[in-house]
This record gives C-alpha cells, structure tokens and sequence, in this order.
C-alpha cells in the first residue's frame, strides 16, 4: 500500500526527543513538548498487546469519556492489536471531530501514512479500515507518547488506563462517563 505524501492521513508528532532526533531527517515527524489533553479536540488513546487484546479510551475534554475493549479472535500479534486499538477508537469518532491518537506504538502512524511495507494480511486490513475513517475525519494528529516522558501527565493517565483495558478481564468493555480533565 502506498499513499501520496501530499495526502498523509495523519500529522505525526512524537514526545521523545531520541525518536524525534532520529527519525525527522527521513518522515515528516515533530517533537511535541506537551502532555495534556487540550479542549477543542477528541483525544483517542489507544493500546494493543501480543494476545491480541486492544483498546481505546476516547476522551472529550469537558464531555465524555469512552472506554472500550476488544480481543480479536483470529492469530494476531502486537503490532496488529496495536492498530486494532487505533481502528476501535476511530469506529467511536464522530465525522465532525478533530482528533488526537495518543499511543506508544509509532510504526502503527508509519503503517496508516503507507511509509512502512506491511505483508500481514491483518495489518493491511487493518491499515485499509483506519484510512476509511481517517478520511472522514476534519483532521487527525497522530502522538507517539513514550512513558518516560512527561511525568504525571494526563498522556500518562490515560495510556494507563487504556493499558489496563487490555487486560483479560477488561475486553467486552464498553463504558461512558462524564469526564473532566485537570
């Protein structure tokens, strides 16, 4: 799969300054110093583990809060639940929206941007249900938080919370709260 440059589905961005030094002289990826979770946007962050469990926490500030847990039932493997965490939170986007991806998995932005080959079956699939929704999408920003990074942060927050969604006895989740960010 391959996609023109001028038409990226998502703005990467990292926190980690190692990954940004040594990636920004071959794609387009800029440093983000902050860890908040600003208003104006839906903030997706999402997780995928090696048993094929994934998950997403979508959070609008102010409004709501969406967790939601999934194991995918065929042989997958991390880096496909990774980008099944990423597709689960866009199939809980509204078009209108301006989105955010949080996650600690930045070859799932350079699968979806067509900037890495993919031979899985899996991974292309998944790649091709992510462009699907990206598209209709006002836009969407794609941060690759490294947990060493930032501290007690809201990234740190609710990457934790979309890590324990991975967990056994939290896939079939699907909750909704009210949620303020401090």
């Amino acid at each position: 799969m391959s996609i023109s440059s001028n038409k990226l589905p998502l703005r990467v961005q990292t926190t980690r300054l190692a990954t940004f030094e040594r990636e920004r002289h071959t794609w387009p990826i800029s440093l983000r110093r902050k860890y908040s979770a600003d208003s104006g946007r839906t903030w997706v962050f999402t997780d995928g583990g090696g048993d094929g469990r994934f998950s997403a926490v979508i959070v609008r500030p102010g409004t709501e809060e969406h967790r939601i847990a999934g194991r995918s039932e065929s042989q997958s493997n991390s880096v496909v639940a990774e980008l099944d965490g990423v597709v689960l939170g866009l199939e809980n986007c509204l078009p209108s929206e301006r989105i955010t991806i949080v996650s600690d998995y930045l070859w799932t932005a350079y699968y979806i941007n067509g900037w890495r080959r993919m031979h899985h079956p899996r991974l292309c699939e998944g790649v091709l249900q992510a462009r699907t929704r990206l598209e209709k999408l006002r836009s969407a920003v794609f941060v690759h938080y490294g947990l060493e990074t930032g501290g007690e942060c809201a990234f740190r927050r609710w990457n934790t919370v979309a890590h324990g969604l991975c967990q056994k006895d939290m896939v079939g989740t699907n909750s909704r709260t009210r949620c303020e960010i401090a």
